[in-house]
């Protein structure tokens, strides 16, 4: 996995410069590593010895210009970090909400030996199929979106890359607090995966992490959640777990991670559009109450409720249609 991951993120930079040196823009903006204190002369230098003289290209060096740059320019964008990245102002720039980052992380061969990927007679790259950019780019992506359309594995290795080697691991204060989740994420996911349960915390470590932001509050990720769900946060503990039968079945949970109530999404149930269901149901079984032929199985199935919660709708308006009349007596 480790090789297959190295050979592609070499491919991508020989790619990234391979379009550099014909001219071509890059949507992606390249981001480095200061290495040394000669590092970005002798970027420059490998990349003039290739280029032809239409290859319009930009160094940005956080340390002296990054307020200068806070938005994409019409060219090839290489930003290189500061050497103490703790103190980096990029997840503070537009340049990060509206952009994706090409990252090479300090230690890759890149740093030592610029020639073998900086090369205008570099042939055969090919097309490269990426099955998981979050592995190479630093980029804001859809939380809700990427929760559901991720695997329980691939949602693993994307916190352990953001986390551990991406931007968010940049500040040790955050890198601290983003790793006391990650240890409980494991716990949470199998949760979310097999049993369709998103826990709280897990919902704020991916949305931090997805939107590249660990100042947001929890309420405001809580609104987000409600509206894409269609519910609120419950409280969920080891009795309501046990409940759910075949849903957490063979899932190999620890509960111990859940000796408490905790707040968790359950995500088979969305109460927006249940309630609507629930009133559409009340209407028709309202307009047709006084009829002998009212048949709860037919209003059951276009609603989608369960034939005993429809009598139970059934029996509660009868009630209250008896209530209003003895009233108005």
């Amino acid at each position: 996995m480790e090789e297959q991951i190295k050979n592609t993120i070499d491919k991508l930079i020989q790619e990234w410069f391979s379009k550099l040196l014909s001219g071509e823009i890059n949507n992606d903006i390249l981001l480095l590593e200061n290495t040394s204190t000669t590092y970005i002369s002798e970027l420059q230098s490998a990349i003039r010895q290739h280029k032809e003289n239409n290859v319009e290209y930009i160094i940005v060096d956080e340390d002296k210009q990054s307020t200068k740059y806070t938005t994409r320019t019409n060219k090839n964008l290489i930003y290189v970090l500061s050497p103490n990245k703790s103190n980096t102002k990029l997840l503070a720039t537009n340049l990060i909400k509206h952009n994706s980052f090409l990252y090479i992380p300090e230690k890759h061969e890149f740093y030592t030996n610029m020639s073998k990927y900086i090369n205008k007679d570099l042939k055969n790259i090919g097309n490269i199929k990426i099955e998981k950019r979050y592995l190479y780019y630093i980029e804001k992506m859809d939380p809700f979106d990427f929760i559901m359309n991720s695997t329980e594995s691939q949602l693993q290795d994307f916190l352990r890359f953001i986390i551990f080697q991406g931007c968010l691991s940049w500040n040790s204060g955050n890198k601290f607090v983003l790793m006391q989740n990650y240890e409980i994420a494991e716990n949470d996911l199998a949760l979310l995966k097999k049993g369709e349960i998103l826990t709280a915390r897990l919902a704020i470590l991916l949305y931090k992490t997805t939107m590249l932001d660990v100042e947001l509050s929890k309420i405001y990720i809580g609104k987000y959640f409600r509206a894409k769900i269609g519910s609120k946060s419950k409280t969920f503990n080891i009795k309501l777990l046990n409940r759910l039968g075949e849903r957490i079945k063979d899932t190999n949970i620890n509960m111990t991670n859940h000796v408490k109530n905790f707040k968790a999404y359950d995500l088979k149930v969305n109460e927006s559009e249940l309630n609507i269901r629930i009133e559409i149901a009340k209407n028709l079984i309202t307009a047709f109450l006084d009829n002998k032929t009212l048949d709860i199985d037919n209003i059951g199935k276009m609603t989608n409720l369960p034939k005993k919660e429809v009598q139970i709708l059934k029996d509660k308006l009868i009630q209250k249609k008896a209530l209003l009349a003895m009233a108005s007596c």
